[in-house]
């Protein structure tokens, strides 16, 4: 029951963020674009978590968690971005630390 729910919200986060699962060379080059705009505005959350929502829409998980972790060492505690790592954390293969932050959520919402 605990992994469909990491599934369920999976599936329920990825429809509410609005990234799409495109690939290619579009989706290569929203991500530079994404990347670029980050080197001027380094500590813009909501683009930076703009940024891990599209890598992981991408299968691209390991650089998610990456974006999602700088992104949640700026902004402390935010569920959003909690939840987001929780699925990246999934992705991966890494469910026992998906598990984790989803209790922390639901400790601590």
């Amino acid at each position: 029951a605990v992994a469909q729910t990491v599934n369920g919200v999976n599936d329920a986060a990825s429809m509410d963020s609005g990234t799409s699962s495109g690939s290619g060379a579009a989706g290569d080059e929203e991500i530079r674009s994404l990347r670029e705009a980050l080197k001027h505005s380094p500590e813009n959350i909501p683009l930076r978590r703009h940024l891990a929502e599209t890598l992981l829409g991408r299968d691209r998980a390991d650089e998610a968690e990456l974006e999602y972790r700088h992104a949640l060492s700026l902004a402390g505690n935010d569920p959003r971005l909690k939840h987001g790592l929780a699925r990246a954390f999934q992705a991966q293969g890494k469910t026992s630390h998906a598990l984790a932050l989803l209790d922390e959520l639901v400790q601590d919402p």
